[in-house]
């Protein structure tokens, strides 16, 4: 008998949530309609409920936390001849960079990396060499450096994101915690970042 074993069978709203996730990634809001769609309104799962049941699984091991995973991309590197069931030594040098984020010549991290575990959508936004980047391209060509023609392979990771701060960090920067303001006002807010996202980094919702 395995260690899962102890679990089966699943709890239902468990097994719900899991097989609502068969065909890829979903936010919560999207959990719930799927739950509902596949067990047709039989069973339908409020916000509490949902995310008890995925911090049970979580505790009990049933589901991970992305940041504890520790695959590195060596393990699927070709042997021998290149494949599309492995990856060159230049393709697993290349994931390695996203997976750690960007990092000034000293070493000192400036923006989380990719998370492990949202690699599926990658192709969207890394795959074609004359479309890199997304939206992040377009933020220093037309915003940063007031120039369309701006090459993204010129990007200078000692000097250009603290020139971006400089000049947009006033306008666009989320750094600052206090909400006290918006508290007083009587605002509420939900803040959703899903571990998939495949350009800008769960992570920096955490931090």
């Amino acid at each position: 008998m395995s260690d899962l074993d102890a679990f089966l069978p699943l709890k239902t709203n468990w097994f719900h949530i899991l097989l609502s996730l068969a065909s890829g990634e979903q936010h919560g809001y999207g959990i719930m309609q799927e739950v509902e769609r596949l067990t047709r309104g039989q069973l339908h799962l409020g916000p509490g409920t949902l995310y008890r049941s995925i911090q049970r699984m979580l505790v009990d091991g049933l589901i991970e936390d992305p940041r504890r995973c520790s695959f590195d991309p060596g393990a699927i590197e070709c042997k021998t001849a290149d494949s599309t069931s492995c990856l060159t030594a230049e393709e697993v040098a290349a994931v390695r960079r996203l997976y750690d984020g960007p990092r000034t010549s000293a070493g000192v991290q400036i923006y989380p990396g990719l998370t492990r575990g949202g690699e599926g959508e990658w192709d969207r936004l890394w795959s074609d060499p004359k479309h890199l980047g997304g939206s992040w391209e377009g933020f220093y060509s037309s915003m940063v450096f007031d120039n369309p023609a701006w090459d993204l392979a010129t990007v200078n990771f000692d000097r250009d994101p603290a020139l971006a701060k400089v000049k947009l960090g006033g306008i666009l920067d989320p750094d600052n915690p206090d909400l006290s303001l918006f508290a007083r006002r009587g605002g509420k807010l939900i803040v959703y970042h899903g571990w998939g996202d495949d350009m800008v980094p769960a992570q920096v919702s955490v931090d």
